[in-house]
């Protein structure tokens, strides 16, 4: 894989802790454009490009987790020259996890922090959406609400859209849970409290793998609460990087503004 999996938007030149943020099924490195600005300087957003979309639309898409994170694993090295978090939505943060892991078995720098949206753990993630005929992954869609009505209606649009969320879907859904030690690392479990797609009581049992995950904080919505409550999220993104500049701030536990 020569083409790019990680997009930076700002200046890393200020940046005292990288911010990775990985998509969830059909979703690409777009998700968190503005996160840069809002999040300021001193935070540097790094997003996840998966082929088969955005600037890598042309490239085949990834179907098993485990060949992903082999290329992640290649292109964020140089990238984990200072403090780390990786943030993840549904899908995305089982990739947080799977890379995780990969790192830590390979002796490399790990991320200090991980924070997994609206995720089950690995071994509640029964569903096999992925095999599914197209008309009832078209209304399993519709239920998601993550989906505009117009596209799930359009038939040339979705001949499109399905190939690509297929193999999403396949990445998390054909992934065998490695039996491996838990993860050390701090961990901050976010859920949406009307997601159907993953409860809060779903979400604490993450606590098997990432045993100083506390409670989950739950956001007013659905499984898509990355966008209709993204002000509250990015706050809460805030407040868990705070730890990580109390060593490079005149003032520890507040952030600078761009």
């Amino acid at each position: 894989m020569s083409s790019s999996l990680f997009v930076q938007e700002g200046d890393s030149s200020r940046a005292a802790v990288r911010l990775f943020c990985f998509p969830y099924a059909g979703g690409n490195s777009s998700i968190y454009r503005g996160w840069q600005a809002e999040l300021g300087s001193r935070i540097e957003v790094v997003a996840a490009e998966l082929p088969g979309r955005g600037v890598l639309r042309h490239d085949q898409p990834y179907y098993r987790l485990d060949a992903l994170v082999d290329d992640f694993m290649e292109q964020i090295r140089p990238l984990l020259d200072r403090p780390c978090v990786f943030f993840g939505h549904s899908n995305g943060a089982l990739m947080c996890y799977a890379l995780t892991l990969a790192l830590r078995r390979h002796g490399c720098r790990l991320p200090s922090h991980l924070i997994l949206s609206a995720k089950k753990p690995p071994h509640l993630d029964k569903e096999k959406l992925h095999s599914m005929t197209s008309e009832a992954l078209i209304e399993r869609l519709r239920a998601l609400n993550g989906t505009p009505p117009e596209v799930l209606d359009n038939p040339e649009m979705m001949e499109l859209v399905l190939p690509l969320l297929r193999a999403d879907f396949s990445l998390s859904e054909t992934f065998e849970c490695p039996d491996e030690a838990p993860l050390s690392c701090g961990a901050t479990l976010v859920g949406g409290s009307a997601d159907a797609e993953a409860s809060i009581g779903e979400l604490s049992q993450w606590q098997r793998y990432l045993p100083n995950a506390g409670t989950p904080i739950v956001l007013q919505g659905d499984h898509f609460f990355v966008h209709t409550r993204r002000s509250d999220l990015l706050e809460l993104v805030r407040n868990a990087l705070k730890p990580y500049f109390s060593n490079q701030l005149g003032r520890a536990g507040s952030l600078p503004s761009a």
